[in-house]
């Protein structure tokens, strides 16, 4: 079982470390040794502006948190109120903005999980405080908007699988697609550089990732049914996760 949590855990790491490479580099146009002013300038680069979010939001047609925003924006008293909420879409937002400047199509795929995640929201809050046919009818919601966000979830391990096994099988970093050519302009584009990732760590522990991310996608498939229903539940429960795992596994959820 330890074994097993080991290499789940490094697959995560594995399969996400990619992604937040390719972050880095496009908002610092540095290496990803940030430390002290770098950290900085990597926090101010992905500082969105009141009136970029602004527009962001009404793009996206989240009226509500553009009413609001743009409802504090006017009111000069609520410099601080404004600073907060842009605190919040920033940490909500910020990533997707930025993801769009580079990866419009892996943008899209965010803003889809983000909409589906804020609907879950809206519907287990319902589901929680309503009564009779009201709540019976929020709950189905719930259950078929956290079965979209499954279905969203397993495309997205699936795609990044794929990614991940022809760049062990090549050594070109373009299997990434938006987010390879990114890399390959940040970091080099000779295939010594492309395989730089890839050349600090062990095959045979490469493969056995990736194989154990085949069986967890497997699992996942089948179990569909049960996974939904457990999400589900812990939903309508309205408390914090119990950590039950230690550690190293927690962090899992960082990359999820």
């Amino acid at each position: 079982m330890a074994k097993k949590a080991a290499l789940l855990l490094a697959g995560v790491l594995f399969l996400a470390q990619a992604a937040a490479w390719a972050q880095r580099n496009v908002i610092v146009n540095q290496s990803n040794q940030m430390r002290g002013g770098r950290m900085d300038q990597f926090r101010m680069g992905m500082q969105i502006s009141p009136e970029e979010m602004l527009k962001f939001l009404k793009g996206q047609q989240f009226t509500e948190e553009a009413q609001k925003l743009e409802g504090l924006m006017k009111d000069p008293s609520k410099g601080q109120e404004l600073q907060q909420e842009l605190g919040r879409l920033n940490r909500v937002y910020g990533m997707v903005i930025r993801q769009m400047e580079f990866d419009p199509e892996g943008a899209q795929r965010t803003l889809a999980r983000i909409k589906l995640e804020t609907e879950i929201e809206k519907f287990a809050r319902e589901a929680r405080t309503a009564a009779g046919a009201a709540q019976t009818a929020a709950r189905k919601k719930l259950a078929s908007e956290v079965g979209k966000l499954f279905d969203a979830v397993l495309a997205e391990e699936e795609m990044r699988l794929q990614q991940m096994e022809e760049f062990i099988r090549t050594g070109d970093i373009s299997a990434f697609g938006a987010m390879g050519a990114m890399m390959g302009r940040a970091g080099g584009t000779g295939r010594g550089a492309q395989m730089g990732m890839a050349g600090q760590m062990n095959p045979e522990m490469m493969k056995q990732q990736l194989a154990q991310r085949r069986a967890d996608i497997a699992a996942w498939k089948k179990n569909k049914t049960l996974i939904v229903n457990m999400h589900v539940q812990e939903l309508l429960l309205d408390i914090p996760p119990f950590p039950w795992t230690r550690g190293g596994m927690q962090m899992m959820r960082i990359f999820e």
